[in-house]
């Protein structure tokens, strides 16, 4: 869980959130968002390293089928079903930052 600073893009809790969001083939946070009926601006909040909150993570689990907390919070595959895990631990989906070349 996030102890309430936003630690930026590369902060292992939103790393994880956007390789979710590949990983269920939404191509925008706008889109997960929906999905996760939040708003788009709190998820890609969170997708920059901002504090991952209970109440986004509780809907993340209940809207996931198989997500765990421990998954979004600590990076915990255990618990997750095999097929989930196998896609979740793939390389870690980063951003580019503003003028940066790929």
């Amino acid at each position: 869980m996030s102890n309430g600073k936003w630690l930026g893009p590369d902060a292992p809790h939103a790393q994880r959130l956007r390789a979710l969001r590949k990983v269920l083939e939404f191509e925008t946070a706008a889109a997960f968002a929906g999905f996760l009926t939040i708003s788009a601006s709190r998820l890609s909040n969170v997708e920059n390293g901002a504090p991952l909150g209970k109440d986004i993570a509780f809907r993340i689990a209940q809207r996931v089928p198989g997500m765990t907390l421990d998954w979004l919070w600590f990076g915990k595959t255990e618990r997750l079903p095999f097929q989930l895990a196998q896609k979740l631990e793939g390389p870690p989906v980063t951003t580019r930052r503003r003028g940066e070349r790929s």
